[in-house]
Parts: C-alpha cells; sequence; structure tokens
C-alpha cells in the first residue's frame, strides 16, 4: 500500500514520447505511477508550464481539480489599473488608495472594441494578430500598451533533415491540435508528400514510427519521423485550436 502526495501528470501515448525524450520534462518526474502516469516533484504547476515552455510544448492543460464541496466563487471582473482608465478611457480617479477599480460589463465590452481597433491599427500578419486577438478575448490584455507584437513567440511549425527531437515535437503538436501533418520522404531519385491526419505515434529503438491518415484518399500507414526530410503542421485559424497564454 502506497500513499502519495502531490502533483500527477497523465500523458497519452501520442504525447509520452516527446515528453519522456525531453531532459527537462524528464527531471520533474518523482516517481513513474503507471505508463504515462508521473508523480512530479514540483509544489506548483508553473514550474511545469515554465519546463514545457522552455522546450517549445504549448498544449499543457489546467490542473484538473476535484468536486468542489460549495458553489465556486464567480469570476472576478476585469480590473483595469487608474491611472489606464483615467488616461485612456476618459475615467476619473477616485481618491481611494486601491490601485484598481471593477470594469461595468459594458464599460468592458467598450474597452475590448477598442483594443480591436487599435490592433487592426497595428496590421500585423496573421500569425501575431490571431494570438494577442485571443488574449483580448481571454482578457490578458486590457490596456493598448499590452499589444506588443514582439510579446508573441514565434511557433515553429516545421522541422527537417537531422532534428529529430523537432520532428516529434511537430508531430505532437499536430495531435494535440488535431491538425495536419504534411510528411516528405524519399523515394530512391525522388521525394514522396503526404498529408493526413496524425493518429498515433510508437516509440521504436532510435526512431517514432507515426501512423498517419491522408488526407487525399483516407488510406492509414506508418511512417518512420527518423527517415523524413520534412515534417510540417499544416495549422488552421487558432480559435480552431486549443489556445495558448
Amino acid at each position: 500500500l502506497s500513499l502519495y502526495h502531490g502533483y500527477i501528470l497523465k500523458v497519452d501515448d501520442s504525447r509520452r514520447t516527446l515528453f519522456e525524450n525531453n531532459e527537462d520534462l524528464a527531471k520533474l518526474v518523482r516517481k513513474t505511477l503507471a505508463p504515462g502516469v508521473y508523480l512530479l516533484d514540483t509544489d506548483s504547476p508553473d514550474d511545469l508550464q515554465a519546463v514545457a515552455a522552455r522546450a517549445g510544448i504549448d498544449f499543457l492543460p489546467a490542473v484538473a481539480m476535484g468536486t468542489p464541496k460549495s458553489d465556486p466563487s464567480p469570476l472576478p471582473s476585469l480590473l483595469l489599473d487608474q491611472q489606464e482608465l483615467e488616461s485612456e478611457e476618459g475615467l476619473p480617479v477616485s481618491s481611494s488608495t486601491s490601485a484598481t477599480r471593477s470594469v461595468p460589463a459594458t464599460k468592458a465590452v467598450e474597452i475590448r472594441s477598442k483594443l480591436i481597433a487599435a490592433l487592426d491599427e497595428l496590421d500585423l500578419p496573421r500569425e501575431q494578430r490571431d494570438v494577442l486577438l485571443s488574449r483580448i478575448e481571454r482578457k490578458i490584455i486590457v490596456s493598448t500598451r499590452q499589444l506588443d507584437p514582439e510579446s508573441v513567440r514565434p511557433e515553429k511549425m516545421e522541422a527537417r533533415g537531422m532534428d529529430f527531437m523537432g520532428k516529434v515535437r511537430i508531430a505532437e503538436q499536430a495531435s494535440a491540435s488535431d491538425s495536419l501533418l504534411q510528411i516528405q520522404l524519399e523515394a530512391g531519385k525522388d521525394t514522396r508528400t503526404i498529408l493526413g491526419k496524425p493518429l498515433s505515434m510508437i516509440k521504436k529503438r532510435g526512431d517514432v514510427m507515426l501512423k498517419i491518415q491522408s488526407e487525399a484518399d483516407g488510406s492509414i500507414e506508418t511512417l518512420s519521423l527518423g527517415r523524413a526530410v520534412l515534417v510540417r503542421r499544416i495549422r488552421g485559424s487558432i480559435f480552431s485550436e486549443p489556445l495558448k497564454g
């Protein structure tokens, strides 16, 4: 009989290879409780998020909590800095020493509209605009001063040749976001390109085998990521994929 206390991470088969082959992530594992189930050596899920971010992984879920014993508290009102409200929204600053104030729903809608208008004026590439827009919708951005294109980390969408872990990571991300993969393989003196949906990944000695369903005819085949010349993720709008922080 064993009793454990701490954070437990469950990793499905399609992502386990990437997790177990990343040195930084592996260091957070205190004990493997079952295949794909790990007791973490950390007191905060933020540590795992930070390590995952350095590893280029951005699909970690929020911590799943047990059923609360009482009704959960309502979501907090949108909070803005008083000086920002005065300068950007024309609202008076109260004599209170409080640094923040709640924003009425109508004012929140107005602020959102102004932020989107300011975002459109920046005329950014679609990738950067979509990420910043998602932050506005989730109220991560509440001021035009936060509309910084440099804060959007470029996302690696493809890996080539000898970058084995890069190819594995791209395949993992495609599986997690339900995106399509474009795989280019050598076929003698020519190359063969397959576009399809990743179904599963199986770790072999020195390689990872990817099972993929062709978008063209629905056929299923298993490919070697190690031998792939190119692995590229084909993504749609950011709103069709899990939101990132």
